[in-house]
């Protein structure tokens, strides 16, 4: 599964293109482009069965 797939909009995959982004800037905005774009990506997980449903204890 891509990011292209997830988003499935090419706008909002084109913020996610960082170039020449500082570490730290880099990690703030993956942060942040992850939490705006939660519910889709979730959304997508649901979809394809990828969520464990059982708990697992370590």
């Amino acid at each position: 599964m891509t990011l292209h797939n997830v988003l499935q909009n090419e706008d909002l995959l084109n913020e996610f293109t960082l170039i020449d982004e500082f570490n730290e800037s880099y990690e703030n905005k993956i942060y942040l482009l992850l939490k705006k774009n939660e519910n889709l990506i979730i959304d997508e997980f649901k979809k394809r069965d990828l969520l464990i449903k059982d708990k697992i204890l370590i």
